[in-house]
């Protein structure tokens, strides 16, 4: 950043942090043998839309490209304005992949700034819940910091921060972790 920069406050956006995506299939053994969690075979990319017409036009682009490349996507707009990218997979590393694919492509078009998170949604073991497809938390990856945290959503806008930092703490060993509280942002209404 140059001088005048740094004297008129102005600042260049963080460059998203997207490889360490790939340090979640090596916790998905920890995720299920401590937690008793398994992947519920859905991920979002969640981007802040923006009014441009070249943003419209790029997101566009970006929706073919990744309708042509899987067929296991849709593109969603949830009620807060924001723009989701959902992807589908019954194999966790594949869909890891899928998920980095979309976000190297918003990236490499010129909208890496405009990243917000991908979120990964997993359930309980089959034999342990009334309903095993209920999603028991969320692992929600924050590109400009690359890291991690929990969200376990419990009911009306409410959450569970005990078992939040339960989580926290089984992964600390396999995953980069937000240690900055005030960054685990609870995403009500997740579309996936």
């Amino acid at each position: 950043m140059k001088i005048f920069d740094v004297l008129l406050g102005r600042s260049k956006p963080v460059k998203p942090t997207l490889d360490n995506l790939f340090r979640l299939p090596a916790a998905l053994v920890t995720i299920q043998s401590s937690l008793n969690s398994f992947p519920n075979g859905v991920a979002g990319v969640c981007i802040k839309s923006t009014d441009s017409a070249s943003f419209v036009a790029a997101l566009g682009d970006i929706e073919a490209l990744c309708k042509d490349k899987d067929q296991d996507f849709k593109s969603v707009e949830d009620s807060y304005g924001y723009r989701w990218m959902i992807v589908s997979s019954n194999d966790f590393e594949e869909l890891v992949t899928k998920v980095h694919m979309v976000n190297t492509t918003v990236s490499d078009s010129g909208w890496g700034p405009q990243l917000l998170c991908s979120v990964f949604s997993f359930k309980g073991d089959q034999s342990s819940l009334q309903n095993p497809n209920d999603v028991i938390f969320y692992l929600i990856y924050l590109y400009k910091r690359g890291t991690f945290y929990p969200f376990v959503p419990k009911g009306a806008e409410t959450r569970d921060n005990a078992k939040e930092l339960h989580i926290k703490t089984v992964l600390e060993e396999d995953l980069p972790l937000e240690q900055d509280y005030s960054r685990w942002f609870p995403l009500w209404g997740i579309p996936l």
